[in-house]
């Protein structure tokens, strides 16, 4: 009896580690190594390395894509405020990150969740968010990508909320960020195409400009202002982290601009604490309107997304909890020193 329980036990413990060691988001993050940051005014950014999707090699950004004819995007029959209509005709996976803007048709929206096009998907439901609260007329019949994205703010409170109102608080709160006067039609392009706020915005993207050749492999970067933790932004493949830098330098510059970053105290096991307590944390499935699966992540001290496709993770992003007791400055944010204790007595 004893010997069948013994195996019973044995069996149980091989499926649970065997279904770890099977879960690509925990093995990425398990693997990452964490390199030097560079920091300037405040902002740090850690380059990330260790993860190779050759199944996601030539993959391209919604903005190459839009640039060679190949996406399409467009208003739903009628209009409606959440979702819209994609299409690729191109060869080529594509790659819609949540928070990338899109401009135009009757009101200025964001990607709401990650999305991985086929070749040649035909036409397909997208789901996206406003970031234009006054406007509903049209200004042309497909949207423009613009080459930007919402801070790392914005899109964890979209992706985490799914609220359409916090995300028009989110953008409301940008223009009292940056002391922008607000738009006639409160678009957010108006905050970022503000001329103080982009000359501002250029000296952070420029002093950042070389973080994907800071190591061999870079895909992704851990962003820290100040002594907190922002954000962590794992894609694929070094060549699309490459692509998508530029929009995701300006959004992290947005968020170092618009807040009291103070002196960057973050340090590189800071960041790789963090990593191995989200590797401890419990998935759920999540939506994604294109291929693959979606993955929510959440602890009491963190909340992220990813999206997997044919075992290699496309995008991972992660955001500390802000609402998580005991270790919050005034700002809302977790207390480094506190984070730090915490993180390792788990």
């Amino acid at each position: 009896m004893k010997r069948a329980s013994l195996s019973v036990l044995l069996v149980l413990c091989t499926g649970m580690a065997l279904a770890q060691k099977s879960d690509p988001v925990s093995r990425l993050l398990r693997g990452i190594s964490v390199g030097n940051p560079i920091i300037y005014r405040g902002l740090a950014v850690f380059p990330l390395s260790g993860q190779s999707a050759s199944r996601l090699n030539g993959c391209r950004t919604l903005s190459q894509a839009m640039d060679r004819g190949y996406i399409t995007v467009s208003e739903k029959d009628g209009g409606e405020v959440n979702r819209l209509f994609v299409e690729n005709s191109g060869p080529s996976l594509v790659f819609l990150m949540a928070g990338e803007l899109l401009a135009g048709c009757k009101q200025d929206r964001m990607v709401g969740d990650d999305c991985l096009l086929p070749p040649r998907s035909g036409r397909i439901p997208l789901t996206a968010y406003c970031v234009e609260h006054g406007r509903w007329t049209e200004q042309g019949h497909t949207f423009k990508a613009v080459g930007a994205a919402v801070q790392p703010g914005m899109r964890k409170v979209a992706k985490e909320s799914r609220d359409q109102h916090a995300v028009w608080g989110a953008v409301a709160s940008q223009y009292q960020a940056q002391s922008v006067p607000m738009s006639a039609t409160g678009t957010y392009r108006s905050v970022v195409d503000d001329k103080e706020v982009a000359r501002k915005r250029e000296a952070y993207v420029e002093r950042f400009a070389g973080v994907p050749s800071l190591g061999r492999g870079v895909c992704g970067c851990a962003v820290a202002i100040g002594g907190r933790i922002v954000c962590v932004d794992v894609v694929a493949t070094p060549e699309l982290f490459s692509a998508l830098w530029p929009a995701l330098a300006a959004s992290y510059a947005m968020d170092a601009m618009g807040s009291d970053a103070g002196r960057a105290t973050v340090g590189r096991s800071d960041i790789a604490d963090f990593l191995r307590d989200a590797a401890r944390c419990g998935m759920d499935e999540a939506r994604t309107d294109g291929v693959g699966t979606a993955y929510e992540i959440r602890s009491r001290e963190l909340y992220g997304s990813a999206l997997v496709y044919r075992g290699d993770v496309v995008h991972c992003d992660l955001f500390p909890d802000e609402r998580a007791g005991g270790g919050q400055d005034e700002g809302g944010a977790p207390k480094l020193q506190y984070r730090r204790e915490h993180l390792r007595e788990r």
